[in-house]
């Protein structure tokens, strides 16, 4: 028996930056964007989607340097509705840091983000996020390393790591979407998720470049306060590049159902009401929102520890280092990775921390 969560679906992309990363970065080919795959040109480069336009993103508020908002400000906040995961975290020697969930996708809403949030960033001189996209971007020995990371040099290509089924359906919708050449055969399957993330709009029209963690970024960097990285970006895709072909392989299916771009754009937009309204819970991970099959539950506890749970213990570890230097920083990292059992508010209680959801 199959079992689907249409609320959850989105959640292998939007929790954590690994594909709001990957998503930034040009895909190089070899060939023309035609939908035939054959080579019209050497060395073009192809971009998966344009998601950081630094000159023209909208600010993360319109609140001055001094936190203070106007009356229409506060009015907007409010009808906004917005009141994500956020906390403060406090130890027995008086230092605190906050923490806030992130999205990686949204809407104008984004603009009218709650007074804690900005209390919390007036607060910080620093940010710490997943990944610092923008320093990746304008770092092109960097990109060229992860996306060599990216690609196969074994002598195989996709087609020998996926089923022949799972291939000729990738291929078809991405050549329907006019988004295929035939170079893309060398990338893994990471790469191919974006791809056919891009191509069904599973966004249900929301944009990448109003998530949080973009848009804090870009003000963080304008206003010059320190950005810290709480992974190191090279083991990130080094995990992912250590993901099985089996569960790659499920990852890509996900996208390949006769109403994906329906189902996945309207769990996209549930999911976006839900971190909205602070009622993400531990509950949405329980299967990752993958169609697994009772043969294929040891992909769900592959994706569950190494995209979670091992990482999440990383971040602790890293978190409590901030804290114990008594370094102010505000730390935005992907939503579910603070909620359960295993999560990061749990781990932080348990070793002695005070953690104080903010409101």
């Amino acid at each position: 028996m199959k079992k689907k969560s249409r609320t959850s679906s989105p959640l292998k992309r939007c929790f954590c930056g690994l594909v709001a990363l990957t998503m930034t970065l040009p895909l190089l080919s070899g060939c023309s964007g035609n939908d035939n795959g054959q080579q019209t040109s050497s060395g073009s480069s192809v971009s998966v989607v344009s998601s950081v336009q630094e000159s023209t993103a909208p600010s993360v508020s319109d609140a001055s340097a001094s936190g203070e908002i106007s009356q229409e400000e506060s009015s907007h906040r409010e009808a906004a509705g917005m009141t994500p995961l956020a906390w403060r975290v406090e130890d027995n020697d008086g230092h605190t840091i906050y923490m806030m969930g992130t999205i990686h996708f949204g809407d104008e809403a984004m603009d009218h983000l709650p007074d804690y949030f900005e209390t919390a960033y007036q607060a910080s001189d620093a940010i710490a996020v997943e990944s610092d996209i923008n320093s990746i971007l304008q770092d092109s020995s960097k990109m060229m390393a992860i996306m060599n990371m990216m690609v196969y040099k074994d002598g195989t290509t996709i087609k020998d790591h996926i089923s022949q089924d799972t291939y000729d359906r990738a291929v078809a919708l991405l050549k329907d979407k006019k988004a295929y050449v035939a170079s893309y055969d060398l990338y893994k399957p990471f790469l191919w998720q974006v791809l056919l993330t891009n191509a069904i709009d599973a966004y249900g029209g929301l944009k990448a470049e109003y998530g949080l963690d973009m848009k804090v970024l870009q003000r963080a960097k304008a206003e010059n306060k320190t950005i810290l990285e709480i992974e190191d970006p090279d083991d990130t895709f080094k995990m992912l590049d250590g993901l099985s072909d089996g569960l790659n392989e499920l990852l890509m299916l996900e996208y390949l159902t006769p109403n994906a771009e329906e189902e996945q754009g309207k769990a996209s937009r549930e999911l976006y009401e839900r971190w909205k309204s602070g009622t993400i819970d531990a509950s949405m991970s329980d299967d990752m929102g993958l169609t697994i099959q009772e043969s294929n539950k040891v992909y769900l506890e592959e994706y569950k520890e190494k995209i979670l749970t091992d990482r999440n213990r990383n971040m602790v570890k890293t978190i409590e280092e901030y804290i114990q230097s008594g370094q102010k920083v505000f730390v935005l990292v992907g939503t579910l990775h603070f909620v359960g059992d295993q999560g990061i508010v749990k781990a932080l209680e348990a070793d002695g921390y005070t953690v104080t959801r903010l409101q």
